[in-house]
């Protein structure tokens, strides 16, 4: 199963749960209801992680819930997610350290600074690439 086609029955799974529809979901969310039954469907092949993040609240859940990776709690009761970027063995996983250490900069930042945040990275790819 893909990492959309998991997003899209998690989305689904939790829909039904909290008892809400696309409709209603969509406007709560402040997103378009096409958007969301793209997501259902897994017709989006790069979906926004700010829009998903809204989807969560609205959901009451988090964003790595929708995404399915699942949390465990280390000895700090913080929650832990893999962040691992590729699933490529040419790419070196973050160890469980530098995973936490992220995770307790994102949740940190503002909605403005992640948004910049992800831009400079988004840069940096891009640099890489070209």
């Amino acid at each position: 199963m893909s990492d959309i086609e998991k997003l899209a029955s998690e989305l689904t799974w939790r829909m039904k749960a909290a008892r809400t529809n696309p409709a209603k979901l969509s406007e709560d969310a402040g997103l378009n209801r096409s958007y969301i039954r793209d997501l259902m469907k897994a017709r989006s092949k790069r979906p926004d992680v700010f829009s998903i993040e809204r989807i969560a609240q609205v959901l009451g859940c988090s964003i790595y819930d929708l995404i399915g990776h699942r949390s465990v709690v280390d000895t700090n009761n913080r929650a832990s997610v893999d962040v691992s970027i590729s699933s490529d063995e040419s790419v070196n996983p973050l160890d469980t350290q530098e995973r936490l250490l992220i995770l307790e900069l994102w949740d940190t930042l503002s909605p403005r600074q992640r948004d910049h945040f992800l831009g400079l990275l988004e840069a940096v790819a891009i640099k890489k690439v070209g």
